[in-house]
This record gives C-alpha cells, structure tokens and sequence, in this order.
C-alpha cells in the first residue's frame, strides 16, 4: 500500500513510523495465543469454515464472506446462533483517540468505442438510453422486485430481487452517478446477512464518525509503467516478510535489510513514478 505522508511524501506502508509497532501488536496476539497460529497459511476459505464451525470467535471478513458463514452458523444442526450473539466490529480508534479508514475507491471498468465503429453514435445513444432505464436495469420493477421504504429507500422483494437481478448491475456499462448512489445499498440488502454488518459498520461510521473516512490519493491514478511493472511483486515480498516475522523466522532488526532490497528491486523506481505524477496532480 502507497501513500502520502504529512510532508507530501509518497511512501510505502513499511515505511510508515508505525508498521513496526502493528508488527510488535501482531507478534503480541500470537504469543498469547489470540491469533490463529495457523495465520500465515489460512486462506478466505479455511477462515470461514473456523468461524462457522466455533473454532473462531472473531474473523475478519467482507460482505461475502458473510453470506458463507451467517447461515452455517444460524443452523439448527451446527451452532444454532441466532442474530443476538452476533456482533460487528467498526474501525478501532488509537489511545489517542483518533482513526482513518481508506475509502475502496477504483474504476473497475471502461467502456470504449472503437474508432473503426461504423455507427459510433448509435452507441451513445444506446448508453444513454440504458442510463434513462438505470433503475429498472439495476434494481427492477418496483411491486416485483422492489418497494420503497418509509424513508424513500430502496428495499428489495426477495428472493425474487436475488433471483432475477442478483447480477444485474453487470449490464450497467455507464451509470448516473447521483442515481446509482442511491441505487447501490439496496443490493446489499439482498439478504440479512449481508445487510447486518454493512448496516452496523459502514453505515453507522457515515452517520456518526464520517470523519474517520479518508480518500485514496492514488484511487484514480493513470497507468504507470513501473508501477505495471514492479508493484506486484513488490506487495508479495513485503507480505512473505511480513509472514517471516510473524513466524519468528525474521526479526523487525532485519527490516534495513529488507528494505534495501525492495529498494534495489523497483520501489525507489515505482516511489519516483508516483511521487512525480503526485506532485503533477495535486501540486507541491
């Protein structure tokens, strides 16, 4: 992960003066036994089948992984829970009473026309046809598939909704933004096991702490060719380092060393790439 320090310095998360002290914590839970000692091997996988079976009390998970786990751990022949003994942790607060949290956001696709197209106009058009039908694209027909509520919010007919437009925002190659902002948390509703934890922890962080949330400065940020090149493998060194420390194989001691070598291996090529487009962007 990349960001930018107070001074408008691009760096990296190993070189935040905290990292070591998240590795120390880690290490701290490991040694008391609060974290799995099969941590460095668990994938999405094996940490949903730990929490659903009460080998977990605590995992982190995403809105999915939600919906694997919540049913399992609701039936009658597993752990027999129901909604009361479960609980949704938010974003911790520091002893010095403050948090930021990374906004997750990203363009995810792009929609062209070839320059070739012999009917490029027709195509507008159809996308722009598409945008005037958004709600029944995205969502449905309402009395069908959806009602609104008493606040005016979306509120989705299920199974139906799942059944029918459990996809359907794939078909939407452009998007009235203000619409879809709207449009978007009813998807989350689809059921109450998604809805439970994004209801308790994303939606009560808008309401009552927004200001935890911060942009992600290089969310929007072109291709650029070493970050192409070099990223990748530059996230996996650090995460096998990460691992060996965990493991005790590594020392926090050994960290120069380490980072001589992500240097040397195109961090100081892929930092002067961002650091350059940053300074171009937002200005020194």
């Amino acid at each position: 992960m990349w960001m930018v320090d107070e001074n408008g310095k691009v760096i990296y998360m190993t070189e935040h003066e905290n990292f070591p002290k998240m590795i120390e914590f880690m290490q701290k839970l490991m040694n008391e036994g609060l974290l799995d000692r099969d941590w460095a091997v668990n994938n999405t996988t094996t940490v949903n089948e730990k929490f659903s079976a009460g080998k977990a009390i605590i995992a982190c998970s995403n809105r999915t992984g939600t919906l694997v786990t919540t049913p399992v751990m609701m039936d009658p022949n597993g752990l027999g829970l129901d909604w009361d003994d479960l609980a949704y942790i938010g974003a911790l607060y520091g002893n010095d009473g403050t948090c930021t949290y990374m906004r997750t956001e990203a363009i995810n696709q792009v929609t062209c026309i070839l320059k070739n197209a012999k009917n490029a106009a027709h195509v507008v058009n159809w996308i722009n046809t598409k945008q005037q039908n958004q709600l029944y694209l995205n969502i449905g027909v309402e009395g069908v598939h959806f009602t609104y509520d008493e606040n005016g919010e979306i509120n989705p007919i299920n199974p139906i909704f799942n059944e029918e437009r459990g996809n359907s925002f794939w078909y939407l190659n452009s998007t009235d933004e203000a619409a879809f902002a709207k449009q978007w948390p009813a998807r989350v509703r689809k059921s109450q096991a998604m809805w439970e934890p994004f209801d308790a922890v994303t939606n009560y962080a808008n309401k009552h702490t927004p200001e935890i949330f911060v942009p992600n400065t290089f969310a929007f940020m072109p291709s650029l060719e070493n970050y192409a090149k070099y990223n990748q493998s530059l996230f996996k060194s650090t995460s096998d380092f990460v691992l060996q420390l965990m493991a005790g194989t590594k020392k926090l001691s050994d960290m120069p060393t380490f980072m001589k070598d992500w240097q040397n291996n195109g961090g100081d090529k892929v930092r002067a790439e961002m650091q350059a487009w940053y300074d171009e962007f937002y200005g020194k």
